[in-house]
């Protein structure tokens, strides 16, 4: 008896001894350092005395069945400490017939249980709206949820034990799956956007994150995939690109450019046809500032931009002018160019405007100009000489 005195003492966990009303007989040193009350005064209750409220119709069918003969495993109640804060404790118990005598054996598992409930809020935030599946070693499926069921547009049944090549939009080449699985089956994360198919032929987008799952031995076990749906991103950004592609060929066509200058560091942002229209060559990266831009004017109308861009700058008047520019080349072409004003919390922050060769144009307007002046000085020299034929001069 000594030897299981000791053992009871000794012991790791927590240990009770109580009869069927719950007044506890015996208790271990784990348990009062567990509840933080002498081990005197534990003796004097009963063990309901220490339940949360919430837990104990629980507990009190959990002793009803340990009269019936029924063993206790991994029963979870909450117990109050001396500081009248809570405890979760698992217990496992039975009753002995011979003494009518309760035997508990129980282990704190609080921060287990806030940690698994934090990890499990932490979870739930991070797969919300998520698309959840997971495959074993070959691929085939073995778990998903049920959103990734409604985007694909098979059923859980249709899936379930499939391969994921099912889902193969025929768009990445095998070099992209090649590579995924190698990286993968190597113990690593994949990421990526992946392209798939729905059942009705659909395609759809998700950003993929592969995540090899380990058993006991560090063996790869499965593989987890947490998904997001791409698809609208992607269609608008391609949308988005075709727009711009017709814009910049659009542009190209009628010979415009545009520009917006950021008052406060003075530096320009072109577009590429205000690029080839000023023959200056596009290096990634790098922008021009306002004296380079102004210099690219010929001497004679250089003032008349830099006076209209620093009315800009400081009172907001918007201007429009046709000048002549000297290119990066060396060539003279006539432009067309505006500017207005851009506001930010009342502040003019920038300057945006539109550049456009009209060389072809103007020269047609001088060309014409001379020829409409070569008319009539022709027209006043032949009046004169008639007048003077008149007179007999």
């Amino acid at each position: 008896m000594e030897n299981y005195k000791k053992f009871f003492d000794l012991s790791l966990d927590i240990m009770c001894i109580a009869t069927p009303d719950g007044r506890l007989e015996r208790v271990n040193g784990v348990f009062t350092e567990c509840l933080g009350y002498p081990h005197d005064d534990l003796l004097s209750m009963r063990y309901f005395d220490l339940i949360h409220p919430d837990d104990l119709k629980a507990s009190e069918r959990e002793l009803t069945d340990l009269g019936s003969g029924h063993l206790t495993k991994n029963f979870e109640n909450r117990c109050r400490h001396a500081d009248r804060s809570y405890r979760i404790i698992s217990w496992s118990a039975s009753a002995d017939s011979e003494s009518n005598l309760i035997f508990a054996m129980g282990r704190e598992i609080t921060n287990q249980v806030v940690e698994q409930d934090r990890l499990g809020q932490i979870e739930t935030a991070l797969i919300a709206d998520k698309i959840i599946s997971e495959t074993d070693r070959r691929g085939d499926i073995i778990f998903l949820n049920d959103e990734s069921c409604r985007l694909s547009g098979y059923s859980r049944e249709e899936l379930l034990g499939k391969n994921h090549r099912l889902l193969n939009s025929a768009y990445h080449p095998k070099q992209f799956f090649d590579d995924l699985w190698q990286k993968v089956s190597a113990g690593e994360v994949w990421s990526g956007l992946i392209r798939n198919q729905k059942k009705n032929g659909d395609y759809f987008y998700l950003q993929t994150l592969i995540i090899p799952m380990f058993d006991m031995m560090g063996t790869i076990s499965s593989y987890l995939s947490v998904c997001q749906d791409q698809t609208n991103s992607v269609m608008h950004e391609g949308a988005f690109t075709r727009t711009l592609e017709i814009l910049n060929e659009t542009s190209a066509i009628a010979k415009v450019g545009g520009w917006e200058l950021d008052v406060a560091s003075g530096e320009l942002t072109w577009t590429d046809e205000t690029f080839k229209i000023l023959e200056v060559e596009k290096q990634h990266g790098q922008k021009p500032m306002l004296p380079e831009g102004l210099q690219l004017f010929i001497p004679e109308h250089i003032p008349l931009v830099e006076e209209a861009v620093n009315r800009a700058m400081t009172t907001g008047e918007p201007y429009a002018l046709e000048v002549q520019a000297r290119t990066a080349k060396g060539n003279v072409l006539w432009v067309y160019t505006n500017g207005k004003a851009n506001y930010a919390d009342g502040k003019i922050v920038s300057l945006s405007g539109t550049i456009q060769d009209i060389q072809a144009r103007k020269t047609a307007e001088i060309k014409y100009e001379e020829e409409r002046q070569k008319s009539l000085h022709a027209a006043k020299n032949g009046i004169s000489r008639r007048a003077c034929s008149k007179h007999g001069a």
